[in-house]
């Protein structure tokens, strides 16, 4: 790359040599920036003229929305332009095709230059650095891809607390795990889903109903206080494990756990009736899991035991592939055990097993994804708890 520092000309006659040189030239052109996020999607494109931008931080700065620390040769930028912000990706510099020598802040601009950002995940064992293969990354592009085009338009859906709200267990777990908010936030949630949670009468609440109200009333920061009585007051009621509570009290426990209303739960239920749920099969046994993470550690061969294939098939049919799968992501996160570990078919493990039959890479979508369908969303979900124990190396409260 020339940079034109000044300008001289050289005239020779007569044995005579007059130099003309002037070191006040303006610069002139412009140089092009380029932003991509993680999808490769491009989020930014502009020219910008040297005489107004002599800096490349300028540039950024005045045309883009940048979050960064630091200024000039300490500049770091984190995001341009709401690009997602994730430990395990950064915003890689590319100058005129070629990964950048130098900072973003010691930067030259000359006319014709293209500068280049593109969101990279950085902890990969291609790179060197890491340890994600190529599964790891599809669950990351997979969890934001989601979160930029489709989770805005499923809250928008909600008008009622009908239904286990997967959305929003998502996006409080990931909040709560210090995600990025751009991401991850309730905007799209209708005015007719929050009058249907501010005008619930919370003491009409049973079961998993208590589940729904307050997965919405906590991301709209509804006042709690006549919940926890009437909670306490159903806590007191249920002494005993009954055919199918093992899709009621996972939310019973860890509810009660994190309002510190545990003095209130039965310890009948936790020690002895609830285990006694497995005989229902792995749908329930990893509802319970969840739940019961809380209190006392869950031995890993239980779930190698009950969570196979061969039981998860026996207990959906095919249409429900889904919730098996994501109910068995969703049990490893609450107890803090790599799910890559356990063979799950054909020598692959749970990820291959789901990206290599359900997931349309094209797309950016599960095949099994439909108009309303429970088994996708809930699939995002999982996806988020594997994601935070795998990031965070720690279990996840999936429901508190």
């Amino acid at each position: 790359m020339k940079k034109k520092l000044f300008g001289c000309a050289i005239l020779l006659g007569l044995g005579l040599a007059l130099t003309s040189c002037s070191s006040n030239e303006e610069p002139k052109g412009s140089y092009t920036v380029k932003v991509y996020d993680f999808d490769g999607s491009m989020v930014g494109e502009k020219v910008l003229d040297i005489n107004k931008y002599p800096t490349l931080e300028s540039g950024l700065k005045e045309n883009f929305s940048v979050k960064s620390t630091g200024e000039g040769e300490n500049l770091f930028i984190t995001s341009i332009n709401n690009t997602m912000v994730d430990n395990n990706w950064y915003l890689a510099f590319y100058e005129n095709n070629t990964m950048a020598s130098v900072g973003v802040g010691s930067a030259v601009v000359d006319d014709g230059d293209v500068f280049e950002f593109k969101n990279e995940c950085w902890n990969t064992t291609e790179s060197g650095y890491g340890a994600f293969d190529s599964y790891d990354v599809l669950v990351d592009k997979v969890v934001y891809s989601y979160a930029k085009n489709k989770l805005q338009d499923k809250l928008k859906a909600y008008d009622s607390i009908g239904a286990i709200p997967y959305e929003l267990l998502g996006i409080y777990m990931m909040q709560s795990n210090n995600y990025d908010e751009n991401f991850f936030n309730t905007n799209g949630l209708a005015d007719a889903y929050k009058t249907a949670i501010t005008s619930t009468d919370v003491t009409t609440l049973t079961g998993a109903s208590f589940a729904k109200w307050y997965f919405g009333a906590r991301m709209i920061n509804t006042n709690l206080d006549a919940f926890k009585t009437a909670y306490t007051n159903y806590l007191d009621s249920v002494t005993a494990y009954n055919e199918w509570d093992e899709f009621t009290l996972p939310f019973t426990l860890t509810f009660a756990k994190g309002l510190n209303l545990e003095s209130h739960v039965s310890s009948n239920v936790i020690n002895t009736e609830y285990l006694a749920g497995t005989s229902m099969g792995p749908d329930g046994l990893s509802w319970q899991i969840t739940g019961l993470a809380e209190y006392k550690t869950i031995e890993e061969y239980v779930l190698r035991n009950n969570l196979t294939k061969a039981a998860l098939d026996n207990s959906f049919i095919e249409a429900g592939k889904g919730v098996s799968l994501g109910i068995m992501l969703m049990a490893y996160a609450a107890c803090n055990y790599n799910v890559r570990t356990a063979d799950f078919a054909d020598s692959k493990d749970v990820l291959e097993y789901l990206f290599d039959n359900y997931y349309d890479d094209q797309n950016n979508k599960f095949s099994i994804e439909g108009e309303g369908d429970v088994s996708s969303n809930q699939l995002y979900a999982a996806l988020m708890a594997y994601k935070i124990q795998r990031d965070q190396k720690k279990a996840v409260n999936i429901f508190a």
